[in-house]
């Protein structure tokens, strides 16, 4: 992965990921990593929960417009296109 991409998943990530969130785990003794691994841990746990949600739809598809789901999407977010609410069905 190259520094430019990793940056850039980083920048997304702390958008979603205060680091006042990663300092409550390090003060409560919850994580070790670096703010960026932290990050970096974060980010693949949303994109394991994106997936989840992917999955649970047929083909990847919102039900009531049949635009495909995005890749980021999060338990709770609407559909850009039509407004429906995704969750894991």
């Amino acid at each position: 992965m190259s520094h430019k991409t990793v940056a850039k998943i980083l920048k997304s990530a702390m958008k979603q990921h205060p680091k006042s969130d990663w300092q409550y785990e390090v003060t409560n003794n919850d994580t070790e990593l670096s703010y960026h691994e932290w990050l970096m841990h974060m980010r693949e746990a949303d994109m394991d929960e994106s997936k989840a949600i992917i999955d649970s739809y047929p083909k990847g598809k919102c039900p009531d417009c049949q635009k495909k789901i995005p890749a980021d999407v999060q338990e709770g977010e609407s559909c850009k296109n039509c407004g429906h609410v995704f969750t894991r069905e």
